[in-house]
């Protein structure tokens, strides 16, 4: 049923007053759930583009991590190649591991 046929059936039911009155109301209910739903399309697709970009981010600070971490032990390399007896005795210690 359309919402001219709708409509028409109203007013012939109801007379013009109630049922501009009742039509309203449906409109306005309608309204209040398309932008509700609008509401909550825009959130969702502002946390899809939060997500990506906090992924780009991880992504790039894992490769600048596993650069930097690569190139310090090549350089400790070559100062145990090189100069073992150079070698400070205090180098930092390893991390404990964490219990959950």
């Amino acid at each position: 049923m359309s919402d001219e046929t709708f409509r028409t059936l109203i007013i012939a039911l109801l007379g013009t007053g109630g049922a501009t009155f009742l039509w309203t109301i449906v409109k306005s209910v309608i309204a209040f759930k398309n932008s509700a739903e609008g509401r909550e399309d825009k959130a969702v697709g502002r946390l899809e583009k939060f997500e990506e970009t906090c992924r780009k981010q991880l992504t790039t600070s894992r490769k600048w991590s596993g650069y930097w971490s690569r190139r310090a032990a090549r350089f400790e390399r070559i100062i145990l190649v090189n100069c073992p007896d150079k070698m400070p005795d205090n180098l930092e210690p390893e991390p404990e591991e964490v219990e959950e």
